[in-house]
Formats: C-alpha cells, sequence, structure tokens
C-alpha cells in the first residue's frame, strides 16, 4: 500500500527554495535590516505555508472546503513571503516620494526604531515641498544608530502644531539659533559653510539637509529641540522649525 504523500511536488519546491535563499542566499541578512518586521514576516509565512500544507493537502483532495481554505493560505502565505523583502526596500527607497511616507514611517517604525514615533509626524501636509524622508536600516554594529531624516517646507500651522507637540515631551530641549552670536563665540569665526550651521544642529544632519535634501535656506533664527539621547557613539535627535522659511527638519 503506497503512502499518499502530505504536500505536493510543487508545495515542496517553494518551501525548500524559499529556505534556502533565506538561509544561504543572503535573505536572512537582508531582512534583518528591518528586524522583526522582515524576518518575522517571513518567518511565519513559511512556517504558515509548511502548516497549512501538511494540515490540508491531504483533505483537499477529497473535500472542495478544504481545497478552498488551503488555497486561502497558501496564497496569504506567499504574499507574506514574498512582501517581507518589500520592507526593506521601501526602508531604502522612495525618499522624494511623499505618497510613500506612511508606508516609510512605519517600516522605520515598527522595523527599525520603535520609539521614533515620537518626533515623527503620523501625517505630512499634501502641499508640503522640497520634501525628503531618508530611512536607514539596521546594521550589524554595535556602535550604529540607524536615523531617520525628514525634510520639507510648509505652512506655518502645521509648523506650529508640530513645535506644540513636541514641547510636550522633557526630554527635547528647545533653544533658538541666533548664527550672528555663534559666529562671534567661534574661535576663527567667518569660515562660510561652518557659519552656515547652527552649533545644535548636528553635523550629520546639516550634511543631509545641504547635499541631500539640497535645501539652501538661512537657518538663523530656527528652533531647535535637542534630545537627551546622545550616547559616544551618536548624537542627540531632535527636531529643527524655521518659521521665515516654512523649513522643518527632523532626525529621529
Amino acid at each position: 500500500m503506497t503512502r499518499r504523500p502530505v504536500m505536493s511536488g510543487a508545495d515542496k519546491a517553494v518551501l525548500t527554495v524559499y529556505a534556502v535563499i533565506f538561509l544561504f542566499a543572503g535573505g536572512m541578512l537582508f531582512l534583518m535590516g528591518v528586524d522583526d518586521l522582515g524576518l518575522g514576516t517571513a518567518e511565519y509565512g513559511w512556517l504558515a505555508y509548511l502548516i497549512g500544507v501538511i494540515v490540508l493537502y491531504r483533505p483537499s483532495r477529497r473535500y472542495r472546503a478544504a481545497a478552498a481554505v488551503l488555497a486561502v493560505i497558501r496564497t496569504a502565505a506567499l504574499i507574506m513571503m514574498i512582501g517581507a523583502y518589500a520592507f526593506p526596500v521601501i526602508c531604502s527607497g522612495f525618499e522624494r516620494n511623499s505618497g510613500m511616507y506612511a508606508a516609510k514611517r512605519y517600516v522605520f517604525i515598527n522595523g527599525v526604531r520603535e520609539t521614533a514615533g515620537d518626533l515623527l509626524p503620523e501625517s505630512i501636509p499634501e502641499d508640503a515641498a522640497d520634501y525628503y524622508f531618508r530611512t536607514e536600516r539596521q546594521l550589524l554594529a554595535q556602535d550604529y544608530r540607524p536615523y531617520a531624516y525628514l525634510v520639507m517646507h510648509t505652512d506655518r500651522d502645521f509648523l506650529m502644531r508640530y513645535e506644540a507637540d513636541i514641547s510636550q515631551n522633557e526630554r527635547y530641549e528647545r533653544s533658538v539659533c541666533d548664527l550672528e552670536e555663534e559666529r562671534e563665540s567661534r574661535d576663527g569665526g567667518g569660515q562660510a559653510g561652518i557659519d552656515a550651521r547652527p552649533e545644535k544642529l548636528p553635523r550629520h544632519v546639516y550634511d543631509r539637509l545641504y547635499n541631500d535634501a539640497m535645501i539652501r535656506d538661512d537657518l538663523d533664527g530656527s528652533v531647535i529641540f535637542c534630545g537627551d539621547d546622545a550616547s559616544a557613539w551618536n548624537t542627540y535627535t531632535g527636531a529643527m522649525i524655521n518659521y521665515d522659511t516654512g523649513l522643518l527638519v527632523i532626525w529621529r
């Protein structure tokens, strides 16, 4: 008496190929960039597919209801398994596509830094100009901190609401930039390129603002919020608001 198979040849191929890609072809390392969001989705999708075919494959050959349920499980599991690899792509790309803001914010908060939601607004104005949103993935380095950089020009009302929200967070200290005063107190003042950057705006943020977002605004008079999360290897997180130009810069 021949023993009936617990899954089809196609199911075996799907599960085997996916496992090989995940374990030996760099799939796991790629998904680590978005941590549990990527890895968890891929692993749960694979397990759901495996358990589904083991439990329902034989009944599905006799009963239509079982076949329908198995088809749903296969489809949902495949979407999870393939979709997991979209999360790192979303995190690393679409820097100037404001329509992807919600997706990039979701991936960064749920896959990279859970606490980033305290600075990154839930939504942005539809008419935001000069939009730039970079989100970095995790790296296997002890002293590495992935950042999100959000830059845009927007209306005064949105800036005021944002400042009111961040002012309620005791972890962020508010200050107002006076570039002329900073120049006078800085040794060797008068050097263009140094003078343009407020002292409390970290160098890596200014580089993103100037070199990547291509913003050339006068930053004098900007309101800067500095967090209390600086370390020996990384700067504090924070936000900068300039009401004269409508500029909002967030690094988290």
